[in-house]
């Protein structure tokens, strides 16, 4: 970001007055006036922007986010700023009458070349806007979008208002931009790249000018995939980043240099405009192409799973003519015959297209069966008489000369002439029927079909009409299913369980990632499954199991078990673990529209981390399939076949002697055990079905495809479980002579006592599961703080925190007064009878649960330093310092 020294320099040359100056520093201390929500018609991506040092907040994939990649890479975009501004526009709107609405911007960009409002939107939007809203959009005489209004309200300003059409973007270049995100992190000529590898890539070149990238790895061991996307930021070997996505590895070439590209695109040009081989069968081979071969005219009668049958044009219909080719002896009378040409392509009539496209797969079988009996060859089953045989062929003639392909005729009813061609039900009945459904079974969701047909005979009684039969009105009520109607009656969530599976038919990105560590989806789930406590005289029910996975691998990354309902402390401490095992997370996550998802705490973690945070749509269970999937799995081949699996068991007939809760074996920490087992030994070890191979193998192949990305692992990893610590709602707290105050509580350090250090906003940290110590962050040093009663604290946890202090404010409420909470309160609170009896379970909980968090575990652990100097622990100040509070 640009300071203030710099910022005002590019102010004053672009020439930006007061008014501009004042908006541009209004947007930088404001920014976004709005926040996004996750909703059932798009998801919402807070997008983790290298230029940025907060998350910036996107609407939707094809427009916003691809527009945010492409900034990213600009050199010339110097900020970015998502939702800044209200901005007041007048236009004339659709009833004619001028309109003046406040919009909000989907971005504003600090540029080299000036400052802008940017509004991304698809391409078939503008035009439908551009019919509706004249006025407001249209496009220009180059091609590109303008708003009027808005760019009138800009230039007040001195800005400029853009539209960003979809049709802008380069899939390609943002698939590339996407994909090499870990190596555009640092300058590209501080890469690292193995010795060597540059010279085996480029003996792997010297044969052939080009190879895949699947090639080149295979033939240059001794370059891995990290070296070769280094190389190519270092324009060190030829890629183009505008016509070949890197995460296709088998159609991403890389060429020995710019000539042998276009070499290439020459050859492709050539071939696809001249081939050397002419198309050996340049129509489709359909009955009644007609060709010449020996000078000899002949027609195909027939092709079929077994060959194809052809006969002589020129032959009398009773003369034994017919031909038969397997499809391999009529490619090579094709290729190997210098008298062979096919007439021209055969026209069919429309009448006869639809007949053949009607027509089902006995019916074309039966047609097939009767022509080639006609052409002489015996078909086993197939024995008519003299007369059924002249039939045969005068409906093949008479076909052969109405349509042109005689074995039209011979397809059974093929012009649906036999049967009842008129409905045996009244007309008057079936509107009736008709009216019923649309009044009363599509509108109204409580009315089934027996009450639809009481209303039927109800009408028609009235209209003195003859009902239809209760069997037929449920056809017709049958007749009318469909997803919308199941939308009208059950809901939106009902009619998006029968939608069709989403196609992707156009890229944007791929549905699971182009990596390992590309993709990730962290959600949660209760375990069916009862467990003991540690000295087996307490059950407890629910377990929650939280997972973070790789969408492109399916492997497992990290998993953590707790007995409290899903929060932000289960988000951190499942990305603690994921951090501990691999060092990195994933760039991508995909996460549900929950409140532990949408916590300041969660935010500021991801942003720390550069992690990109895409929110499934509400209601659409499919966007999170890869992890309902593995919770589905999970549950069925292993917690259901444990003691104490509570799943498919109806209460009213489970008798003590089968009750799982009278079963239950495992404690916590035995859990936590066997299904980290689970995991490891029995899940990434099995072959995947979407994947074709095991989860292992394919992490393993796509590390080595697509690099492991070494330089993008998070230093120390180890030391950094401080990075997972919550904050404050402001990420800082201010400095007092008694210290800093984190909800409720007070904490002091000796380092608070150095000259300037009071009356400032300092960052802070606490750790959730002990609430007796937090973090300072003073003089470039993480300082360890600790509370007056720090006693009465040690290993409360967060949560025992908000139910007392819940508790307190109860009561005062009750009693008609206001009640500060501060830690002396809580204190003594903590040590009363009450809170004993309130705490009593939630202490078993977190007691049981703490082998799940011991092995990342802050307790104890200095927290890592922000500078070279070397960390020093601070000891607590005297309590006398604290006063009452």
């Amino acid at each position: 970001m640009l300071d203030t020294t710099e910022l005002q320099a590019l102010l004053s040359r672009l020439n930006i007055g007061e008014y501009g100056t004042k908006a541009v520093t209004c947007i930088r201390r404001d920014a976004p006036v709005r926040r996004p929500a996750p909703n059932r018609a798009s998801t919402t991506v807070r997008y983790a922007s290298r230029k940025m040092p907060f998350i910036l907040d996107a609407e939707a994939f094809e427009t916003e986010v691809a527009a945010l990649v492409t900034w990213d890479s600009d050199p010339t975009i110097l900020e970015i700023y998502a939702q800044p501004y209200s901005l007041p526009i007048t236009y004339t709107g659709k009833s004619g009458r001028k309109v003046s609405p406040t919009i909000t911007p989907d971005f504003f960009l600090i540029r080299e070349t000036g400052l802008a409002f940017v509004e991304c939107k698809r391409e078939e939007e503008l035009v439908r806007l551009a019919a509706e809203i004249p006025d407001r959009f249209r496009r220009c005489a180059d091609g590109r979008w303008e708003s009027p209004p808005a760019s009138v309200a800009a230039a007040r300003m001195g800005f400029q208002f853009l539209i960003r059409s979809s049709a802008e973007n380069n899939w390609t270049a943002i698939s590339n931009l996407d994909f090499l995100a870990d190596y555009l992190t640092v300058p590209p000529a501080e890469l690292a790249v193995r010795e060597n590898a540059l010279a085996a890539i480029d003996m792997a070149l010297a044969t052939d000018g080009w190879l895949s990238v699947r090639d080149l790895l295979d033939r240059a061991p001794e370059a891995d995939a990290d070296s070769l996307y280094a190389l190519i930021l270092q324009k060190k070997v030829h890629f183009s980043l505008l016509k070949y996505r890197l995460e296709d590895p088998d159609r991403a070439l890389i060429f020995r240099s710019e000539l042998h590209e276009s070499a290439y695109a020459a050859c492709v040009a050539a071939t696809a405009g001249n081939p050397s081989q002419p198309s050996i069968v340049p129509h489709s081979l359909l009955p009644g192409l007609k060709f010449s071969w020996d000078s000899k005219p002949w027609e195909i009668v027939n092709v079929g799973e077994s060959g194809v049958h052809a006969r002589r044009s020129d032959a009398a219909p009773d003369a034994p003519g017919l031909i038969q080719f397997s499809h391999a002896e009529f490619v090579e009378v094709v290729r190997g015959s210098e008298h062979f040409a096919f007439d021209a392509a055969p026209r069919i009539p429309a009448l006869a297209d639809a007949i053949l496209r009607r027509a089902s797969p006995g019916q074309l079988k039966v047609a097939s069966d009767r022509g080639r009996f006609l052409m002489g060859e015996q078909i086993q089953g197939i024995a008519p008489s003299r007369r059924t045989r002249l039939r045969w062929w005068a409906q093949f003639r008479a076909a052969e000369g109405k349509y042109g392909i005689g074995l039209v005729g011979l397809i059974p009813d093929g012009e649906h002439k036999q049967g009842q061609r008129k409905s045996p039900i009244d007309p008057v009945a079936a509107a009736l029927c008709q009216e019923v459904i649309e009044a009363k079974w599509k509108k109204e969701r409580i009315k089934s079909k027996a009450t639809c047909y009481g209303f039927l005979t109800d009408w028609a009684e009235q209209r003195g009409i003859r009902a239809v039969s209760r069997k037929t009105f449920y056809s017709y009520v049958d007749k009318h299913k469909c997803q919308d109607t199941t939308r009208q009656r059950q809901g939106e969530k009902e009619a998006y369980s029968s939608s069709p599976p989403y196609l992707e038919l156009e890229y944007t990105t791929p549905r699971h990632g182009k990596h390992p560590f590309d993709i990730g989806h962290i959600d949660h789930t209760p375990l069916p499954l009862s467990v003991i406590d540690s000295t087996g005289t307490w059950i407890m029910k629910t377990v929650w199991l939280t997972v973070l996975m790789s969408a492109n691998s399916r492997v497992v990354l990290g998993f953590y078990l707790s007995f409290d309902d899903p929060s932000y402390r289960s988000c951190m401490m499942v990305v603690r673990q994921c951090i501990r095992n691999h060092g990195r997370v994933p760039r991508w996550m995909i996460v549900d529209g929950g409140a532990d998802f949408l916590s300041t705490y969660f935010e500021l973690l991801m942003t720390r981390l550069g992690v990109n945070v895409r929110h499934r749509p509400t209601g659409k269970a499919r966007f999170g399939a890869v992890i309902e999937r593995l919770f589905g799995i999970t549950v069925d081949q292993f917690i259901s076949n444990l003691k104490g699996a509570t799943r498919d068991r109806n209460p009213r007939k489970v008798g003590t002697d089968v009750d799982p809760h009278r079963h239950a074996a495992l404690n916590f920490e035995a859990l936590m055990l066997h299904v980290g087992r689970y995991f490891d030994e029995v899940y990434h070890a099995s072959e995947h079905g979407a994947l074709g191979i095991t989860p292992l193998a394919q992490h393993a192949e796509g590390l080595r495809l697509f690099g492991a990305r070494n330089h993008a692992l998070i230093a120390n990893a180890p030391d950094l479980d401080w990075l997972t610590l919550p904050s404050t709602a402001k990420g800082t707290a201010r400095v007092t002579t008694q210290g800093v105050k984190i909800m409720y509580l007070l904490y002091y350090c000796s380092a608070m006592a150095q000259p300037g250090v009071i009356g400032t906003d300092l960052p802070v940290r606490y750790d959730p599961f002990d609430r007796s110590v937090a973090y300072v962050y003073i003089g470039g040093l993480w300082q360890k703080c600790r509370s007056q009663y720090e006693s009465h604290f040690k290993g409360v946890t967060e949560k025992q925190i908000r139910i007392c202090a819940n508790r307190l404010l109860l009561k005062a409420r009750n009693a008609g007064s206001r009640q500060t909470i501060n830690g002396k309160l809580l204190a003594r609170f903590l040590q009363s009878i009450e809170a004993e009896e309130l705490l009593g379970m939630q202490r078993l909980h977190d007691a049981e649960s703490l082998p799940a968090r011991v092995d990342s575990s802050v307790t104890g652990t200095p927290m890592p330093s922000a500078c070279d100097e070397p960390h020093v622990e601070v000891v607590s100040p005297e309590p006398e310092l604290y006063g009452d509070f």
